[in-house]
């Protein structure tokens, strides 16, 4: 198996063995981020080929820093991709803003447990396309308010409030699906 180091080599030099393993090692990730945010398989192919196009165009400005660095590298030029297609389908719409408070971060009271993980996933996909692609880019993707804020160009708070307010509605969601209410 080639290491990255080898594989962003071959690339570069158009050798389309390597840009075929490439394509196939990093397949999977890529299709499960952008389904993540789109949940459409059709769309989620046509951007798929973009953001590979995009990495065998950029990969000779790519800094390599390290064994896994290729892997974060082309995960987030599919979350890029991902936000980029939403905003031009003008699916990416933030309800109720309230940037004019001062919302402190709301940390879970209790770590979450295996069945809590599938009623998020369950529910991720019925919430408005602005809570979860906030939601996801903070919890699954582990970004900061403040690289929400850049990424999605919306105000530190904005992001918080739409946290917040994803957290909230996924949370009745769960709860009306445990109660047997919906």
């Amino acid at each position: 198996m080639l290491k990255e180091e080898q594989l962003i080599y071959k690339c570069i030099r158009n050798d389309r063995v390597g840009q075929r393993i490439l394509f196939d090692r990093y397949y999977r990730l890529v299709y499960s981020i952008i389904y993540r945010y789109l949940s459409n398989h059709h769309d989620t192919e046509d951007q798929l080929v973009v953001v590979f196009n995009n990495v065998f165009s950029k990969l000779n400005n790519f800094n390599y820093q390290g064994e896994g660095s290729l892997k974060s590298w082309i995960s987030k030029i599919a979350i890029n991709q991902a936000i980029q297609f939403l905003r031009s389908k003008q699916k990416l719409v933030f309800t109720g803003l309230l940037d004019e408070l001062n919302i402190q971060d709301v940390e879970p009271e209790e770590p979450m447990n295996l069945d809590m993980v599938k009623q998020i996933k369950k529910h991720l996909k019925n919430l408005p396309e602005g809570y979860k692609t906030i939601f996801q880019l903070k919890v699954i993707e582990g970004y900061t308010h403040q690289e929400i804020s850049e990424i999605l160009m919306i105000s530190r708070n904005t992001s918080k409030s739409q946290f917040i307010k994803a957290k909230k509605k996924l949370l009745s969601l769960i709860n009306l699906d445990y109660y047997g209410l919906k």
